[in-house]
């Protein structure tokens, strides 16, 4: 067994395909197809160190139709054998196409297109293996208890291979977390792939070989990145970021990222090694400048203070901070900082390209009272009110958080609300009023919820719509289940009271009515717990008689995209002019919302906002899925601008839903 996967054995399906036996003209013979798999097998030998008998290597002739599905189901053999236990790779280079009959793109075996004769004497077509089919065995490994599965695809459409709706999981269910720990908004546990696809190409767009070195650009890059620096470096999202395909003349080819654990590492990551709170930061050889890929859609200001990082992974120890970073100026999607003094082993060049961690943003800042304002300013003495960014205040009336001791345990209170909402109740959950280091999580968290809650945008919210509509399972005919809306809008007035019941189940619809394409965000701020929760980092606790389990949450992100310098703003997966995207329901991959009470609790406030922009945006900078209140750990210790493209309108803006939660 492989010592990478610490003691879990890596299983590899690979196929490579040069000759195409139908001689059709859409499929025509390629030249680097067989030499891109065997390279990716001796990556996985050398570099993974995956035993060869867990290598399954399908090559031209062997690479039919059938012979696919017998890797696929070898695959699932594997998995099952070892009760789940063992991480799955795919890689595929050879033909991908179009596939009508579900909207998706499909894998092209060597006898696509080839006729065969079946019982009774027809003829039948060989057809290839569509995105659907594909999504199905990834669910079977996924039931079966896979621990992650990893899909490398070099072809045409090859973003297109998994529904978008695929991007759903759950977290390995051997973390746990203290029972009192809650969080109102959940999903309904499904059989739901935990895998990464990392595509050579966007959801209509074409893949090339390389010319002048066989194979093709995307596996040569994609295997070059690898092998520059361990891959336990890299989170899947880094890797993509240091993705650059060269352009055809006349033509961009663009990677994807499609994942349920972006933030794991590649192949074996469980999805908690990396951190969304980084930003990525590149120095622009042009200008010698660092920028930092988040500016004032994101809520950064000038004077900001971030660290910088190596790589983005959240240990402290692995990934120390190398420097600080002051803001100078601020783009709408991305911020300029003064070039720091780096330690030597880690040099800014131009093109290098690091992470960067808001430290403290300018301008935000809390006002906090508490009855005994002796015991606050020995919690809160002067130089921590100054690094915190804290003032505290003599009347309850002027402050924005309240902290009350009650028989040595500090409540909390959030005082400034929404203007559209109820009034908050107290936190639920309390720190140790000799917690001074419990006290500051709680204040720093409390102004970044609160500051990006209460943000606007200088531009008004018109033409996207959000719907909240309860769902209702329905069984199709292959014996898959969908949920489908019912026809009332919670959300008409802006705002929900939703009766809390365990059998209803909920999903979100967002519509674009505009002329404009857009990508969309979706947060849900729970302000009992200080966290912010997207849609696909989103935590989630099931209870049992017993045990207490923390899941990640399925979510919608637009895929991450590589190229030139690492990073592009043209991702080709935005919602589309006139288009929607259910969240939730409407495809066999999705998961209905579900809304929970604590024990013993009547009622919670809950709001969910929705950030819009024109271009790929890091909003996911602003997560804080892990409440303050949970215990802590001691301390450990840009792109360039393409001159050929249009200038586009750029802008954000977002809108809030408060949902109102009481019990039934």
């Amino acid at each position: 067994m492989s010592n990478v996967s610490s003691g879990f054995p890596i299983f590899c399906l690979t196929i490579g395909i040069n000759h195409y036996v139908a001689g059709h003209e859409d499929f025509p013979n390629l030249a680097g197809g067989v030499l891109d798999a065997n390279n990716f097998d001796k990556f996985l030998k050398t570099e993974l160190g995956v035993l060869e008998e867990n290598i399954l290597s399908l090559r031209d002739q062997t690479a039919t139709r059938e012979g696919m599905f017998l890797g696929f189901t070898w695959l699932l053999d594997q998995v099952v054998a070892r009760l789940g236990n063992a991480y799955v790779i795919i890689f595929f280079s050879g033909h991908g196409v179009w596939d009508t009959t579900c909207a998706g793109s499909m894998l092209c075996p060597s006898d696509i297109g080839k006729q065969v004769v079946v019982e009774g004497g027809r003829t039948k077509i060989v057809e290839g293996i569509s995105s659907s089919t594909i999504s199905k065995c990834l669910r079977k490994l996924n039931a079966a208890g896979v621990l992650k599965v990893t899909v490398v695809a070099d072809c045409c459409m090859a973003s297109r291979l998994v529904s978008l709706g695929v991007t759903e999981s759950m977290r390995h269910p051997s973390t746990t977390l203290p029972v009192p720990f809650h969080n109102a908004l959940g999903v309904l546990p499904r059989s739901i792939p935990r895998f990464t696809l990392f595509a050579s190409s966007g959801r209509s767009a074409l893949s090339y070989e390389d010319q002048n070195g066989g194979g093709a650009r995307f596996v040569n890059q994609f295997l070059s990145v690898l092998q520059q620096e361990h891959f336990k470096n890299f989170t899947d999202i880094s890797l993509m970021h240091r993705l650059a395909v060269p352009s055809q003349p006349g033509s961009r080819q663009v990677p994807h990222c499609i994942s349920s654990r972006m933030y794991g590492t590649p192949f074996i990551g469980h999805g908690d090694e990396g951190s969304s709170s980084f930003a990525f930061t590149a120095m622009e050889g042009s200008q010698c400048s660092i920028s930092v890929r988040a500016g004032s859609a994101e809520g950064i200001k000038v004077g900001a203070t971030w660290s910088i990082h190596k790589t983005n992974l959240a240990d402290s120890k692995e990934n120390p901070a190398l420097g600080q970073l002051e803001v100078i100026t601020v783009d709408l999607f991305s911020s300029t900082v003064r070039i720091p003094r780096l330690p030597s082993a880690f040099p800014i060049t131009a093109g290098s390209i690091f992470y960067s961690k808001l430290v403290q943003n300018a301008g935000s800042s809390i006002s906090v009272y508490s009855s005994s304002r002796a015991w606050l300013e020995s919690v809160i003495p002067p130089a921590a009110q100054r690094e915190l960014s804290v003032r505290i205040v003599d009347n309850v009336e002027e402050s924005d958080l309240v902290l009350n001791v009650v028989l040595g345990r500090v409540r909390f209170q959030r005082r400034n609300q929404l203007e559209m909402s109820h009034s908050e109740p107290l936190m639920r959950d309390s720190v140790d009023a000799e917690d001074v280091r419990a006290i500051h999580s709680v204040v720093k968290s409390s102004i970044h919820f609160d500051y990006h809650l209460k943000r606007h945008s200088p531009y008004k919210f018109r033409d996207v719509r959000m719907e909240l509509k309860e769902v209702v399972e329905e069984e199709l005919e292959d014996g898959d289940k969908i949920f489908r809306p019912k026809e009332k809008n919670l959300l008409d007035q802006g705002s929900a009271t939703i009766r809390v019941d365990e059998e209803k189940q909920f999903g979100v619809t967002l519509h674009n009515d505009s002329k404009i394409p857009f990508y969309p965000y979706l947060f849900y701020f729970d302000p009992s717990q200080l966290t912010i929760g997207e849609y696909s980092c989103f935590f989630l606790l099931l209870f049992t008689a017993n045990t207490c389990s923390l899941f990640l949450v399925p979510c919608y992100l637009p895929p991450v995209g590589g190229g030139e310098d690492g990073f592009t703003n043209l991702v080709d997966a935005p919602l589309m002019p006139g288009r929607k995207l259910d969240i939730g329901h409407s495809t066999v991959n999705d998961s209905p919302w579900i809304f929970t009470l604590p024990p013993g609790e009547n009622a919670e406030v809950g709001y969910l906002r929705l950030f819009v922009s024109t271009q790929p945006a890091a909003f996911d900078t602003i997560l804080r899925e892990v409440s303050p209140f949970l215990p802590t750990e001691p301390a450990k210790g840009l792109t360039k601008k393409n001159p050929h493209q249009k200038v586009a309108i750029r802008k954000w803006m977002v809108e809030t839903a408060t949902l109102n939660l009481i019990a039934k």
